[in-house]
């Protein structure tokens, strides 16, 4: 038996000021669930992210230093900790970027971006964030492979592609057929968003997949099964 904690407070800017609620959910709530694993004896999944890093030095390992830059990450580094300090069997899974369909979800990274260029509306994207965009059904994937192997410890699970988020949405344009000069090039300051993000997050995945031979999509893979599942 297993027990998955994929929920959190992800609203990062919401969590420097709505720090009570944020710690709660994210570090309380994933000590109560990990805690009840133990209790039942199930293996217990808890979902992290890369906002436990700063993003300034280069390739992250499960084993690199953690330093998170605002409240919504130390919270989530906080929370694996937690998770630890309770002895339950555990895997811990970082990640990033999740994009993917799905009825009654609401907008996700990948999903508002056909919303809108699929309208003729453009959009201003980031060119100086750079991470991992992971198609949701391949970490379903991993967390399963992990599951079944009963594999212990931290595993980063992204997608293999470092790339950043308005290269993401030019090549999410062209394999949808949207117009990709509706897509406007920006600077996170531009922004002026309250928290802090690491604008760098490189992940190696090389334990991931010698220890679970899971395989991760790159971008076009993804945004081709996106591009598939959403009917276009």
């Amino acid at each position: 038996m297993a027990i998955l904690n994929a929920a959190a407070y992800t609203n990062v800017d919401a969590c420097e000021e709505d720090r009570e609620n944020c710690w709660k959910v994210n570090v309380n709530g994933a000590e109560n669930l990990a805690l009840a694993a133990k209790n039942c004896h199930a293996f217990f999944v808890h979902v992290s992210t890369d906002y436990v890093f700063d993003g300034t030095s280069g390739v992250y390992s499960e084993t690199s230093r953690a330093n998170p830059l605002g409240y919504y990450g130390k919270s989530k580094l906080a929370g694996e900790n937690a998770v630890i300090g309770t002895g339950v069997e555990h895997a811990i899974t970082r990640t990033m970027v999740l994009y993917g369909s799905g009825e009654g979800l609401r907008f996700n990274f990948a999903t508002w971006l056909v919303d809108r260029l699929s309208k003729g509306e453009s959009v201003n994207i980031v060119d100086d964030q750079y991470g991992h965009p992971t198609i949701v059904d391949d970490l379903a994937i991993a967390i399963r492979q992990i599951v079944e192997q009963r594999k212990s410890g931290t595993f980063h699970v992204v997608g293999s592609e470092y790339i950043n988020r308005y290269e993401f949405t030019i090549r999410l344009a062209k394999i949808f057929g949207f117009d990709p000069a509706l897509v406007n090039r920006i600077k996170t300051a531009d922004l002026n968003q309250k928290a802090p993000r690491p604008m760098n997050s490189r992940f190696s995945i090389k334990k991931l997949e010698s220890e679970t031979g899971v395989k991760m999509k790159d971008v076009d893979s993804g945004l081709r099964l996106l591009k598939q599942q959403l009917g276009y």
